[in-house]
């Protein structure tokens, strides 16, 4: 029998931490040229100050490590009208990408991070992605 633990790594994260309105976080960089599939999950908090607060997040994906990640993956994201106000509260919220998705625009990307970005309150929030294993990608 296969072993979930065997076959998944935690390959970047976003530490546990309150951001402030109007800031962003971004996680580790992973080179997917190891991974087939990767999960992203996003532990949204409690809005600090009230209930209007947004989250923005989406997987954005460069061909070099310490590139500017400025290309996002289409359809690859959440959105504030997603996670807002008190209904987005104490959340857990998923992306995943595969590595079909890396190539885009007519472009092959080899490296991909998480941004989130809070508007309207400080909110608290981590993240994780969560690598399957087994794939050698050679772009």
């Amino acid at each position: 029998m296969k072993n979930f633990a065997d076959d998944t790594a935690i390959v970047a994260r976003i530490k546990p931490q309150t951001v402030s309105s109007g800031n962003s976080v971004e996680s580790d960089v992973i080179d997917m040229r190891y991974f087939e599939r990767v999960i992203f999950d996003v532990n949204i908090g409690d809005y600090a100050g009230g209930n209007d607060g947004a989250i923005t997040a989406a997987v954005y994906v460069d061909t070099d490590s310490g590139g500017s990640f400025t290309t996002a993956l289409t359809g690859k994201a959440l959105t504030a009208a997603t996670y807002t106000g008190s209904a987005g509260d104490n959340q857990i919220a998923r992306i995943e990408i595969v590595s079909q998705d890396m190539e885009t625009g007519g472009t092959t990307y080899r490296y991909a991070k998480l941004k989130v970005a809070v508007s309207n309150q400080n909110l608290t929030l981590a993240a994780q992605a969560i690598a399957e294993s087994g794939r050698v990608f050679n772009p």
